[in-house]
């Protein structure tokens, strides 16, 4: 299986810039073969909790039909951040999207004390199916509370894999945080952050990938918009040098680019 971790910038307010940026990368990931393609914390609407309650989605919401169209059209199954309206305050939720099930609510379990006044903790299951592997999802803060890491190898998870929304110095504490519990759980750790502007403050970029030994192996610049591609078969992973921005008619003409030998989707 291979998984593509876009790390993207995400403008707040601006919605449709968002839908369009997170098409851009499904179609350049489609060109790799990459069958997930996982992007950061809130990416959908750019992290700012203040905004989080009106910036909120209904999993029925219209916009994100095109989600539905772009993963069978082209074979790929997509995890983006979005805050989930609830009947109280709003999920930080991992939305997945696949070709052949249904949209997946994946949701934040460990807030961040400075997140408890804008949004509701999540209680469903955040282990997730694909192409053979049984994945653990965490959102940013959960990589920093051991049980979080703890449960998803006590559930069999085969890796780790983060979105997060962090400035480099949150990316820095990441990284230590993360390589001693990759050697520790002998479980490969991916994590996907952003770039641009994060609640006010510069993001981090940095995506990275740690192997089972608990050593980075492929990591992202930090400003830079990349894609970082994980190879879950021979365990290797490596950027992609093209431009996330680039959009090519004939990826999404309905062709599936997708090798017969790959794992199939989510």
């Amino acid at each position: 299986m291979r998984i593509g971790l876009a790390q993207i910038s995400s403008q707040k307010d601006d919605m449709q810039f968002n839908l369009d940026r997170h098409v851009q990368a499904v179609e350049q990931s489609a060109k790799q073969r990459i069958d997930l393609v996982v992007f950061p914390e809130l990416s959908l609407t750019g992290y700012n909790p203040e905004k989080a309650a009106v910036m909120a989605i209904k999993p029925t919401d219209s916009r994100l039909a095109i989600f539905d169209k772009i993963t069978n059209k082209l074979w790929i199954s997509l995890a983006f951040g979005a805050p989930l309206r609830t009947s109280g305050k709003p999920l930080i939720a991992m939305l997945l999207f696949s070709c052949s099930t249904k949209m997946q609510v994946i949701g934040k379990h460990h807030l961040h004390e400075d997140e408890v006044p804008f949004f509701s903790a999540a209680s469903t299951a955040n282990y997730v199916n694909a192409g053979g592997l049984k994945i653990g999802f965490a959102i940013c803060h959960e990589i920093t509370v051991p049980e979080h890491f703890q449960k998803a190898v006590n559930a069999g998870c085969d890796l780790y894999l983060a979105s997060v929304a962090k400035t480099h110095s949150g990316m820095q504490k990441a990284r230590r945080i993360l390589t001693a519990a990759a050697g520790q759980h002998q479980r490969p750790v991916l994590v996907v952050n952003c770039t641009g502007e994060c609640e006010g403050k510069s993001a981090g970029g940095g995506s990275f990938i740690i192997n089972t030994s608990g050593k980075i192996i492929a990591k992202l610049s930090a400003r830079a918009e990349g894609l970082l591609i994980y190879d879950s078969e021979n365990r290797r992973a490596m950027p992609y040098k093209g431009d996330l921005n680039e959009r090519e008619a004939e990826i999404f003409s309905g062709k599936k680019h997708r090798h017969e030998s790959s794992p199939a989707p989510v």
